[in-house]
């Protein structure tokens, strides 16, 4: 995969995951304009608030999780923790950090075990499945025509992982999808 497909699919997931909170917030404002009835300019400023912190939580955790802001240091996994908790935060799916998603259709928990060198993710719920084209990202066997905005973060995270010495791993069982990464 070239760096520049891989920049514009990661760069559409973004846009993607953003368009929803702004655009909640765009409709409170619309609201306060024609809204004379105060209960409903209230519910209408509590709708702006809570879409511009869902937004503001995001960026924050793309941009750890995405740009250079994680680093190597000590503290990039606590950083990376604390986005994470957040973005997820009074959402449908809960994080469940042990030492979002398509994954999981109706719901469920993110189970996220991390250890000095490794990690483990496991999706757990209802129907959890990988999305299509995923096994085949993670795998680095997808050309560039065939990756969408849903699939370019698996092949961004093969990309990753590999840069960092090491390789991701997609496994399926008892009602669960697991994703690890241990190094080479």
């Amino acid at each position: 995969m070239t760096s520049l497909a891989l920049l514009n699919l990661i760069t559409s997931r973004i846009c993607h995951d953003l368009a929803s909170p702004v655009g909640a917030a765009a409709n409170g404002a619309e609201l306060l304009v024609d809204e004379n009835d105060e209960e409903m300019r209230r519910q209408a400023v509590d709708l702006i608030g809570q879409s511009a912190a869902q937004a503001s939580r995001r960026i924050s955790y793309f941009r750890l999780a995405f740009g250079a802001a994680g680093g190597d240091e000590p503290q990039a996994l606590a950083r990376l923790r604390t986005a994470a908790d957040d973005y997820f935060a009074g959402g449908r799916l809960k994080l469940d950090w042990a030492g979002t998603d398509a994954t999981l259709p109706r719901g469920g928990t993110l189970r996220i075990a991390a250890t000095a060198g490794d990690f483990r993710v496991v999706a757990a719920g209802t129907g959890a499945r990988p999305q299509a084209g995923v096994p085949a990202a993670l795998g680095g066997g997808t050309a560039d025509d065939s990756l969408d905005a849903q699939t370019a973060v698996a092949g961004f995270a093969a990309h990753a992982a590999e840069q960092a010495g090491g390789r991701l791993a997609l496994a399926e069982g008892d009602g669960n999808v697991t994703l690890s990464f241990t190094r080479n």
